[in-house]
């Protein structure tokens, strides 16, 4: 499941993951929705390959850059679409 999105320091959003399965999972493909610097909707798909183990965490790099910190509750949304067993 998708846990959250966070920013780093330079404003990159980034999604962070966690396996609550009892099983490895692989190719977890992501949602992220974001409103823009124009007040557009926006939408990206991406596939975390993994192998992300039971009970594991991890994160990834969006290419989605805000301004400010502040934005990232109420302008990204992260969900996960779909994952396989590895």
């Amino acid at each position: 499941r998708v846990e959250r999105a966070a920013q780093d320091a330079d404003g990159y959003v980034w999604v962070q993951l966690a396996n609550r399965a009892d099983v490895a999972l692989k190719d977890i493909q992501v949602e992220t929705a974001w409103i823009d610097n124009q007040g557009q909707t926006r939408r990206d798909r991406e596939i975390y390959a993994g192998p992300l183990r039971p009970g594991g965490n991890d994160q990834f790099r969006t290419g989605i850059r805000l301004p400010r910190v502040q934005d990232l509750g109420s302008r990204v949304r992260v969900r996960a679409i779909s994952a396989q067993r590895y």
